[in-house]
């Protein structure tokens, strides 16, 4: 997982490098920009975290219910 955010990241920074014509390098540095891109993670990532926490919630893994009923005792 790791080496393909870094495989991301390297190919995105080398687009930037060649295709440096097309990209506004003023705008990728400010501010705007970064909220932007912020934003758009944000939107796209907080329905994945509730998902998740939604499935665990009422699917909880074997390890939990396991647990859960040894404390019972």
């Amino acid at each position: 997982m790791i080496v393909a955010e870094l495989l991301s990241l390297a190919s995105y920074f080398l687009s930037l490098y060649i295709f440096r014509s097309y990209f506004d390098p003023v705008f990728l540095l400010s501010v705007g920009f970064f909220w932007r891109v912020i934003i758009v993670t944000l939107i796209s990532c907080i329905p994945l975290y509730i998902l998740k926490f939604i499935q665990i919630k009422f699917y909880p893994p074997i390890h939990h219910k396991l647990t859960q009923y040894a404390t019972l005792k």
